[in-house]
């Protein structure tokens, strides 16, 4: 492995011991509605975080995922756009007791989708996936009946075998474990970190188009304010 260093992880303000660790990604597509259609196309890992990860390490996957939705869900909100990353696991020798280990959870770069839709990149790493829904405040995949309909968020989550997050409009984190049932309670809730003006106006003029765009095959959206106040 790489060489060690310590940090102080993002939760509990502990000093752990990690080393360099970049995975690569193979791209499905995913989101409101879900799908995850495989191409060969590969990338990796943002650097900007700790030791090659773009987050802190966290020690659950649902402390990495509360974290993702504190750092994008204002941004997603603003530009009613959804935010996408996949949660990864690292598990380390820790080296100042012999013979233990222990496992961090990251989440990969935050990436923005379209209004309803965004797209999930899946690795032998990946042990669940985490977005925003802007406008919808609960999975995707259930149908009128409240049953599972094998599409959307749950659909993905239970043909790859792997669990979902998902923030939506209350700041509710939802989790879904992958093959389980259709959750009926959050299981907490996030702070979102509030934008700048300066973020603000950089949003409007990235997003703009998209929306225009997003409007003209969606008339159903055209009454909704943008950018959300």
């Amino acid at each position: 492995m790489a060489e060690t260093k310590r940090y102080i992880d993002g939760i509990n303000n502990k000093y752990v011991s990690t080393s360099s660790t970049v995975i690569s990604e193979t791209n499905n597509n995913t989101g409101n509605n879900t799908g995850d259609s495989q191409n060969n196309g590969a990338s990796s890992t943002g650097a900007s975080g700790v030791s090659g990860h773009y987050s802190a390490g966290y020690y659950s996957a649902e402390e990495a995922a509360a974290a993702f939705g504190a750092e994008v869900y204002s941004a997603s909100n603003y530009i009613r756009h959804e935010y996408v990353a996949e949660i990864y696991s690292v598990t380390y020798r820790n080296p100042d007791m012999i013979g233990q280990e222990y496992t961090l959870y990251y989440y990969t770069e935050p990436r923005v989708g379209e209004p309803h839709k965004a797209n999930l990149n899946i690795t032998k790493e990946t042990v669940a996936f985490v977005h925003t829904h802007p406008t919808k405040d609960s999975f995707s995949g259930i149908d009128k009946d409240g049953k599972k309909d094998g599409e959307g968020d749950l659909g993905v989550s239970d043909r790859r075998g792997i669990d979902a997050y998902m923030i939506g409009p209350t700041q509710n984190l939802w989790y879904y474990e992958s093959g389980g049932e259709i959750p009926t309670d959050p299981i907490g809730k996030i702070t979102p970190t509030p934008l700048s003006d300066d973020e603000k106006k950089r949003l409007v003029a990235e997003y703009q188009d998209s929306w225009n765009d997003h409007i003209l095959k969606h008339p159903n959206c055209q009454d909704r304010i943008w950018p959300n106040p």
